[in-house]
């Protein structure tokens, strides 16, 4: 998982979306690190959805939204990472 797929500038810190390898089988490859390059949180996938991986992330009405290979739409807080809402969306 070394190669950056998509980066997110934000005011205080940067989200970045790593290639989920396809032998692995659940990677959880959306990170957001800090301004002094720490890792400031992991996204967790959302539980039960076997081989998955994240696959796109954009900025959403001041949040981030992430995509899964699997289908889902998760809103996550910015600086928690932590799941705000999640949406099966295929």
């Amino acid at each position: 998982m070394s190669d950056v797929i998509k980066s997110l500038d934000l005011t205080d810190g940067r989200v970045v979306l790593f290639d989920g390898a396809a032998d692995i089988y659940r990677a959880e490859n959306l990170t957001c690190f800090e301004r002094d390059g720490s890792l400031r949180w992991r996204a967790e996938l959302p539980h039960h959805t076997g081989p998955d991986r994240f696959v796109d992330v954009v900025l959403s009405a001041g949040c981030i939204r992430a995509s899964t290979w699997s289908g889902w739409a998760i809103w996550l807080d910015s600086v928690s990472g932590a799941t705000i809402k999640s949406e099966f969306s295929k």
